[in-house]
């Protein structure tokens, strides 16, 4: 069982590759390249090879690791915010509102991903808070702060402005 699932892992992690190498070197007809690459720019006909590779990497980074899921969480904001990065800079749709309704996508992932570290903080900093624990006052005071610019975000945004400047 576990070699056949390493074999589809194998194959799912060379297909952005290989969709990627085979619309560089035009090896796929032109009418199934007008078909897949339709919502491109002809210029970044490689982003569907992209997103793939990202989806990948994203199911890979958040079924592996989990023990911390404040540090998995990390690592997908952090995929997150350069995919959006990306999308930003290259803009490969050639209409719009595709291109908008992938930014608001990739903006939600971003929220998701930041308001999952900031729950768990003492995992976030990757230290387990003991009392032997010599860093065990930091991590409560960076609690601590996390919680008020919470509950001060909630109130209005002239609050929060006057915790960050007192903080």
């Amino acid at each position: 069982l576990y070699e056949g699932l390493i074999a589809v892992d194998a194959m799912l992690s060379v297909t952005p590759v290989v969709f990627w190498l085979l619309l560089k070197f035009d090896k796929i007809p032109a009418e199934t390249k007008s078909i897949v690459c339709s919502a491109y720019i002809d210029s970044r006909y490689y982003w569907g090879a992209i997103l793939l590779l990202f989806r990948f990497l994203m199911t890979v980074l958040y079924a592996t690791e989990r023990e911390f899921p404040s540090i998995t969480a990390f690592a997908l904001l952090v995929c997150a915010i350069s995919m959006a990065l990306l999308l930003t800079m290259l803009r490969p749709y050639a209409q719009l509102r595709t291109f908008y309704m992938d930014l608001f996508c990739y903006a939600c992932l971003i929220v998701q991903f930041a308001l999952q570290v900031l729950v768990r903080t003492s995992e976030s900093l990757g230290v387990a808070v003991e009392g032997t624990n010599s860093f065990r006052p930091a991590i409560i005071s960076a609690a601590r702060a996390s919680q008020v610019l919470r509950c001060a975000s909630y109130f209005s945004p002239a609050t929060f402005a006057f915790v960050v400047t007192k903080l």
